[in-house]
């Protein structure tokens, strides 16, 4: 098959005699831009998410109160906001969404969700 614009062939090959050729572009409406932009936007959020989870979780299994043997980092979590919060909101201001329709939840709400996982997973083991 033959794709117009995107395949390229030598000059004694002849397209109409040798192929089919299929129209491939397709229009896209500002709807389709739209609903590409949600999409991406969600992949994106998702992404944050997960790579914010994913560090706080390390930050507390890897420090000298977690389980894994070996630390990379020399503190631990006090467990209290007022002497986490700086420590906190450098983790948190990386992956938090602000100017969008629906922002990211506020540091300590976050932060108390952390802790909770941590008392969780604690108790669990």
């Amino acid at each position: 098959m033959v794709y117009p614009g995107t395949t390229e062939y030598g000059p004694n090959f002849h397209a109409s005699h040798e192929a089919e050729s299929i129209f491939v572009w397709k229009s896209v409406t500002v709807a389709h831009l739209q609903d590409i932009a949600e999409a991406l936007e969600a992949l994106v959020r998702g992404g944050n998410s997960h790579c914010f989870f994913d560090m706080l979780k390390h930050s507390h299994d890897n420090s000298p109160a977690g389980k894994i043997k070996t630390k990379y980092y020399s503190t631990s979590w006090n467990r209290d906001w007022a002497a986490d919060q700086s420590r906190f909101e450098k983790f948190h201001w990386i992956f938090a969404s602000t100017h969008t329709s629906n922002p990211s939840k506020p540091a300590q709400e976050m932060y108390d969700a952390f802790m909770a996982f941590i008392a969780a997973k604690e108790a669990g083991q």
